[in-house]
């Protein structure tokens, strides 16, 4: 998820708040400000749940002070909701304090967690207690406030850790990257893969190609010691510097008959000369079969930025896909108000496990959506389309589909 700059007011305490003038004293640490608040409760706390959602266990590459913003951004709505508080610790941790929040709100909001960090194997399997903990204050609230006291003091113990053990300078490992990336031939690390439509008893008929670059196989070449996608500082660099590539590939190529070409973008690379360049020279015979692929991290990130040229973008002849959903997260967006074309979602084998209820709940958010709209992606197995079908679901891209046509992705 590239990282990009949050759209809201920093929450109370959270990274990336401007720091006081020089002439103010220094502000009391926001821990010490959460239990402030806690020992206000102690005598009114009915009605009053918490949730603490245990960031700080994420593996440090989902937990950077981005991330943190994007989180905080996502819960303010049951914050605003309920009437609560929002805590971003030092040690990366979130509490929230609401009053009369719903087990259905209380459900979403660990969702839209989980989505946001889906590729943290904590946030993705981690039950109540790992990822998450909630409190009724009315009866747990001696166990709640005793966490908190660990929460800090765990925090002073890896402040003061990370205070013995200095980075190295993220502008020189970028220099070091750009020097790599400026020698590199990047063509032989292009690959396509084709989204298919596939209707009962009929064979798959292709309906766009996507084109990206490995990740993997560019970080082998270029920087076998560090993993790109892991190292947030150099992916969100990489990223935007691979757009420019992408973009500058796709002027060369020349269409004719060929399928729409797909093609992941960040938000902010929408706003840069060298997409307006690529619009400018784009034959007439492309309008309409380009199709932008936006990651849903990158668009919450900076949602203003997307909603400002989203309707240009249409008008343009662009359609916009979002890029990434998982099926936890699919219920709690708002398709319509991101003006999104098309949706990709996620296959999980987990929904071959899941109840009814969610069966069901998922099935009404892909009616809400449009079923035509949306591409089920990751699909290495017959029974990832099978399920889909019986969703309403006829756009499909993976392995499988591509062993089936006998056409495997270049």
């Amino acid at each position: 998820m590239p990282d990009t700059r949050a759209v809201s007011s920093p929450a109370e305490g959270a990274p990336g708040a401007a720091p006081p003038p020089q002439t103010v004293a220094p502000k009391t640490p926001v821990e010490d400000v959460l239990l402030a608040y806690v020992d206000q409760l102690a005598g009114d706390r009915a009605g009053h749940r918490a949730i603490c959602f245990h960031l700080s266990r994420l593996n440090r590459a989902h937990r950077q002070e981005k991330h943190l913003q994007i989180a905080a951004n996502l819960l303010k709505g049951a914050v605003d909701q309920f009437s609560g508080r929002l805590f971003v610790l030092r040690s990366a941790d979130i509490v929230i304090v609401c009053k009369g929040i719903t087990a259905r709100a209380i459900d979403q909001t660990v969702d839209a967690l989980r989505y946001l960090f889906n590729d943290d194997k904590l946030a993705k399997q981690g039950g109540e207690a790992q990822f998450y903990s909630v409190f009724d204050l009315e009866i747990g609230y001696p166990q709640f406030s005793s966490l908190i006291q660990q929460i800090r003091d765990k925090e002073a113990k890896q402040l003061a850790k990370a205070n013995r053990e200095p980075a190295k300078p993220v502008e020189r490992r970028l220099n070091e990257l750009l020097d790599a990336l400026s020698g590199t031939d990047l063509s032989h690390m292009v690959r396509r893969q084709t989204v298919w439509e596939l209707h009962p008893e009929k064979k798959p008929q292709p309906k766009f190609d996507e084109l990206f670059v490995s990740i993997e196989r560019l970080s082998s070449v270029i920087s076998p010691d560090v993993s790109l996608a892991k190292d947030r500082h150099l992916f969100q660099y990489l990223t935007r510097w691979l757009d420019r590539h992408v973009l500058t590939r796709l002027a060369w190529e020349q269409f004719g008959n060929a399928r729409p070409v797909s093609f992941n973008i960040n938000v902010a690379t929408l706003h840069t000369p060298e997409f307006l360049k690529f619009d400018n020279e784009r034959a007439a015979g492309w309008r309409g079969r380009t199709i932008l692929e936006i990651q849903l991290g990158d668009l919450w990130a900076d949602l203003a930025a997307y909603l400002a040229i989203a309707d240009l973008v249409k008008q343009r002849g662009y359609l916009r896909c979002l890029d990434g959903i998982t099926h936890q997260a699919f219920p709690c967006i708002n398709f319509q108000h991101l003006k999104i074309d098309l949706v990709k979602l996620i296959w999980d084998d987990a929904l071959l496990q899941q109840d009814e209820a969610a069966t069901r709940t998922l099935l009404q958010a892909i009616r809400d959506c449009g079923t035509g709209r949306i591409v089920l992606t990751r699909c290495g197995r017959a029974e990832a389309v099978k399920f889909g079908q019986a969703l309403g679901i006829h756009l499909f891209q993976g392995w499988h589909l591509d062993r089936l046509s006998g056409t495997p992705p270049s």
